[in-house]
């Protein structure tokens, strides 16, 4: 599967997750003296790409003289080796090309591993709900409002269910905080507020008497 590396206006051919050594001699500015089989001829290159091969038991380069497709292509490790080769400055642009790549995705085993988790999760809180719904009694349980929360301890994420009566409100204490300051004044009334200004005196002074 051929797919394209971008590398400013230069497109960079991806084979078989290696990449076009000869498209990054053109993206480079292909002088002569910059040519992959140069490169491939360094003895130091030669054995950097025996130690890929023999620790890592992926392919490190491909040629390729005939299809759609032909060219020297190479791994990542080569790719980097080969920008440093040709100047510090393509080094950079390349380096950067492939942190960007690495930054905005994840692993396919790292994908698997969440989903399995958050299935996990689902089922807990699927069964949490479903224990509070029947334990209220199931009365009209979708007009009801049911709060979810999760616990994480040594027995792993654990969450509880439960039903929110009809006067009562849940919000953070930062939301809390800003309601209050609304100037539509659209935190309940003036008495409600000054039931709850009193309540948080008296767990003050219970406080500072300890």
């Amino acid at each position: 599967m051929l797919n394209i590396l971008p590398l400013g206006p230069s497109p960079i051919r991806e084979l078989d997750g290696l990449f076009s050594l000869n498209d990054l001699h053109r993206a480079s500015g292909g002088a002569p003296k910059h040519a992959p089989r140069l490169f491939l001829r360094s003895e130091q290159i030669k054995a950097l790409v025996r130690e890929i091969q023999g620790t890592d038991l992926h392919l490190a380069l491909k040629v390729t003289h005939g299809g759609s497709n032909p060219g020297t292509y190479a791994c990542r490790e080569l790719v980097i080796a080969y920008a440093a080769w040709i100047s510090p400055t393509f080094h950079l642009k390349v380096l950067r090309v492939f942190l960007d790549q690495t930054k905005n995705s994840v692993p396919a085993e790292r994908k698997e591993a969440a989903q399995i988790v958050a299935s996990a999760v689902a089922s807990k809180v699927f069964s949490s709900a479903y224990n509070a719904i029947v334990n209220s009694g199931g009365k009209h349980w979708q007009q009801a409002r049911w709060l979810v929360s999760l616990s994480d301890d040594d027995e792993g994420v654990r969450p509880s269910t439960r039903l929110i009566e009809n006067d009562e409100f849940v919000m953070s204490l930062g939301h809390l905080t800003r309601e209050i300051y609304e100037p539509e004044d659209r935190f309940g009334t003036s008495e409600e507020l000054a039931a709850l200004a009193d309540v948080c005196h008296k767990e003050l002074i219970r406080r500072t008497a300890r």
